[in-house]
């Protein structure tokens, strides 16, 4: 996944170390109606606590949709607003199955899957980061698959 993020960006997004519910994952996840995918809503909300610990760490995505998906690709619009009401934007295509790094888990019918998106060195600000999910207006077949979006960091230990 080519990412062209300037090094300011980089620095802001650096923010995105939190203190949720584990010491070493934190993530917000949101389903969307299990019926018709994300078709209803064009962005998701979410947000993360986040505080200057657990350094380094990597920020990842995460979706969940039907098995059908696998192989496909598709587009997201990301927004992250800084407990400051700074704005930092990013474009991201990505891919249905085991790429990049990504994991992928089944369930049944459903995948879930997990791509790694920022390494992250440090934080820069400090509070509730606001971090929005808005999909393209193409693809409507691929998005009525998706039952849900999410955004995770991850500590990395030092012996990795």
């Amino acid at each position: 996944m080519a990412l062209r993020i300037s090094s300011y960006l980089l620095f802001a997004l650096a923010a995105l170390v939190s203190s949720c519910s584990q010491p070493l994952e934190h993530s917000c996840f949101r389903s969307v109606d299990s019926l018709r995918g994300w078709m209803e809503e064009d962005t998701i909300n979410l947000s993360l606590e986040l505080m200057e610990s657990d350094f380094p760490a990597t920020l990842q995505l995460s979706a969940q949709a039907k098995e059908d998906a696998i192989g496909q690709d598709f587009t997201i619009y990301l927004t992250f607003v800084s407990p400051d009401n700074d704005f930092y934007r990013d474009t991201v295509t990505l891919r249905f199955g085991q790429s990049e790094g990504g994991t992928i888990r089944k369930k049944g019918s459903t995948i879930q899957i997990l791509w790694p998106y920022l390494h992250i060195d440090r934080l820069n600000k400090e509070g509730r980061w606001r971090i929005l999910l808005q999909r393209s207006n193409e693809d409507k077949d691929l998005y009525s698959m998706i039952s849900g979006m999410g955004i995770s960091v991850s500590k990395q230990t030092k012996d990795r």
